[in-house]
């Protein structure tokens, strides 16, 4: 594994830290003879070009950039986004969210489920999938009604437009590829968070495992000085009390020999008497 971190020393242009960093760990995995077979980061275009233009290399964007969406500012009513949107943005999220995740990274069968969300909000459920409540449920009415029969587009109704203009949609169309594998960031950005974690706790630990290590070292050899010295008096001890228990024995023996002497006379003495 890798990681960089780019300062404003390298680049003073922070939008370009991503794309620098990632070349970097490009290099350095490629200098250990790594290859990356998927890239999966948030949808910074730049780096998307990067990816792509790597060989044997996948590149994913997270779902969650496409499937949120935006209100947007008031100069770009009508244009990346509508009012009719206003009270279905979580629900087309949801339907947008689930046709990724059921296309089984078919081109076509993304295509067609998103194009189907225009048609569930046009109250046309012909090609909803068979599990969804507006087909098994008869008493089914939808909560979020958006529909608008302008005079202009009496053949679309205003959802259609809204809904297709959508930025997130145009994002999926478009790069339908980017989002096939359907790849969430959440956990890359949990393992880069422990990363961090763990990379500012060994920091610190070696710091203080150093010191700690160096006492330690210093204690075992005092401990060795020590536990020596201990050594050589429990030997002498040893020695000492050899010599103790050897007198102790020879002692031991004499008494035993004067004993038998003792015990011979007597004896003899009995035998006599």
């Amino acid at each position: 594994m890798d990681c960089e971190h780019v300062t404003k020393s390298q680049d003073k242009v922070a939008k370009r830290h991503e794309r620098l960093g990632t070349q970097i760990i490009y290099e350095n995995l490629d200098n250990k003879d790594v290859s990356i077979k998927i890239h999966e980061h948030e949808r910074n275009l730049v780096v998307n070009t990067f990816v792509r233009d790597t060989q044997f290399t996948v590149n994913w964007n997270d779902l969650w950039h496409a499937v949120k969406i935006s209100k947007g500012t008031k100069r770009s009513e009508g244009i990346t986004w509508s009012v009719q949107l206003g009270d279905t943005v979580v629900s087309i999220a949801t339907h947008m969210n689930w046709a990724v995740r059921n296309c089984k990274q078919n081109y076509l069968k993304l295509e067609e489920s998103l194009d189907n969300i225009v048609e569930h909000y046009c109250y046309n459920h012909v090609n909803c999938h068979h599990t969804s409540r507006c087909k098994v449920d008869s008493n089914y009415e939808p909560s979020r009604i958006v529909q608008d029969d302008n005079d202009e587009n009496k053949d679309k109704p205003n959802t259609y437009i809204a809904i297709s203009d959508c930025r997130m949609y145009e994002q999926l169309i478009i790069r339908m590829s980017d989002y096939l594998c359907v790849s969430d960031e959440v956990w890359s950005k949990e393992i880069i968070a422990t990363i961090e974690q763990q990379e500012n706790t060994e920091v610190r630990g070696e710091i203080e495992t150093g010191t700690t290590t160096e006492q330690q070292e210093n204690t075992v050899f005092r401990g060795e000085i020590e536990t020596g010295t201990t050594t050589e008096q429990q030997e002498n001890t040893v020695v000492r009390g050899e010599i103790e228990t050897g007198t102790t024995i020879e002692q031991q023996e004499n008494t035993v020999v004067r004993g038998e002497i003792e015990t011979g006379t007597t004896t003899e003495q009995q035998e006599i008497d």
